[in-house]
């Protein structure tokens, strides 16, 4: 009768183990959002009601060998070969099958309340909104990872073949990959995702690493300043609708020292490239897997996207000099060698002039060095509303100090305060005495 029991026990443990990975892996789908990965209610129930029944089948063979093991026992007859099969058996099967079922449902847990917003804001942005369906795994450092079905250790290449596709491939140029070579191209393609392993980042326009959308949206990056936004399906031949979307018109053919993004519309998932001159162009997962290459190609085969860069905002007029005790605003808060700086009040008071270099005062005391084409006069009040200055007792809303510590400021703004100096780098000393406080930006402070 015992060993009855521990049969039922084991495989309701077996039970309740797989239901909860059917559970777990709904949590999962649910918290990366049902907008984004689209749900499959057939899928979610292969994926949990499929192992509930798993288990009643295999708690039912049980329940009959058992009861088949007792009625031979009790009737006292002999069948030969039936001493091999014994409830110890069994509950040794059932043993394993515990342990099984409990690692499957230990993983789905670990994923489902694991991941990081960062994390599934990655699936978010990797989900497609067309066919490709998403994987989420666990990489060698467990890290979670979330990858598109569409991506595969071939090249695209390979890829067009498969589909049947006639390609001209043109002919490869060698080139050098490391700069400084004396080679006509170099690959400028960033880090980390040049030297790690193809697909197995993701960039910032959520294209993963060593794909030729990767580099082509790269290339962009190198034009405008910044990387093309996701705007739906990344495969390449849906860029034809993805560079319209991001304001690039599609021309005829491609002009020597413009640039231009050629896209390929032919097979499933199609390939896009980048124009270097005449008829060379660069690119990423063509020859060989994850690899740049540059090719002498039929440009007639792409549809061609020219890429500019947005327009400069028009500098805001600066009079042609100052001169010392001119009251001057910055028109970016940076010093002379491009550091940060933090405003400490409405204007400055130029104290020297050297070329291009004036020395600005706070009060009596040396704000920082500047260059005089990122200044331009002031022209409001000389004596700003509650500003604080040297020597006043302060309070200061910054909650970190200038070395990132986290700051008490029940005691920094108990009224005792006073701003004593600055570092030249817009950061005020505040002390109690002769004791130093803090250092916190002036911009954070106030009168107490």
């Amino acid at each position: 009768m015992n060993e009855i029991l521990m049969c039922v026990a084991s495989s309701g443990i077996f039970f309740g183990a797989m239901a909860l990975r059917g559970i777990f892996g709904y949590l999962k789908n649910k918290k990366i959002s049902l907008d984004d990965v689209k749900f499959d209610w057939k899928k979610f129930l292969t994926g949990s009601i499929k192992p509930v029944l798993l288990t009643l089948s295999i708690g039912a063979l049980a329940a009959l060998i058992i009861a088949f093991l007792t009625l031979v026992d009790s009737s006292g007859i002999e069948v030969q070969g039936l001493e091999q099969i014994s409830v110890h058996n069994l509950l040794l099967g059932l043993f394993i099958a515990d342990i099984g079922s409990i690692g499957y449902a230990l993983k789905e847990g670990l994923i489902a309340f694991g991941l990081s917003e960062k994390q599934i804001l990655q699936i978010r942005e990797t989900a497609s909104n067309g066919e490709t369906g998403l994987s989420i795994g666990i990489d060698s450092e467990g890290n979670i990872i979330a990858s598109p079905e569409t991506v595969t250790p071939k090249s695209d290449k390979e890829l067009l073949k498969e589909d049947g596709v006639d390609v001209d491939d043109g002919e490869e140029v060698k080139v050098d990959e490391e700069p400084g070579k004396g080679a006509a191209w170099v690959n400028t393609y960033p880090e980390p995702y040049r030297s790690r392993p193809k697909d197995s980042l993701i960039d910032p326009s959520t294209c993963y690493s060593r794909e030729c959308v990767s580099y082509c949206a790269w290339k962009i990056c190198e034009v405008t300043g910044s990387w093309p936004k996701r705007t739906g399906d990344m495969n390449a031949k849906s860029w034809v609708y993805r560079l319209p979307s991001w304001g690039y018109n599609k021309v005829s053919a491609p002009q020597n020292g413009g640039c231009y993004v050629g896209v390929l519309t032919s097979g499933k998932y199609g390939h896009v490239v980048w124009f270097e001159g005449g008829n060379t162009i660069s690119e990423y997962n063509y020859n060989s897997a994850g690899n740049y290459t540059v090719r002498n190609i039929n440009l007639g085969q792409y549809q061609w996207f020219q890429v500019k860069a947005a327009p400069a905002p028009s500098p805001t007029p600066t009079p042609t000099s100052f001169k010392v005790g001119d009251n001057v605003t910055l028109i970016n808060c940076v010093d002379y060698y491009g550091n940060k700086l933090a405003k400490t009040r409405d204007y400055y008071t130029i104290s020297e002039i050297r070329g291009n270099r004036a020395v600005l005062k706070s009060g009596n005391v040396v704000y920082a060095a500047v260059n005089t084409s990122n200044l331009k006069i002031y022209n409001g009040s000389s004596k700003p509303n509650n500003s604080p200055k040297i020597g006043d007792r302060v309070l200061t809303s910054a909650t970190k100090d200038r070395s990132g510590v986290n700051l008490n400021l029940k005691i920094i703004n108990d009224g005792q305060s006073v701003w004593n100096s600055t570092d030249g780098k817009g950061y005020a000393i505040l002390v109690k005495g002769k004791t130093i406080r803090c250092a916190v930006p002036a911009s954070s402070l106030r009168k107490a």
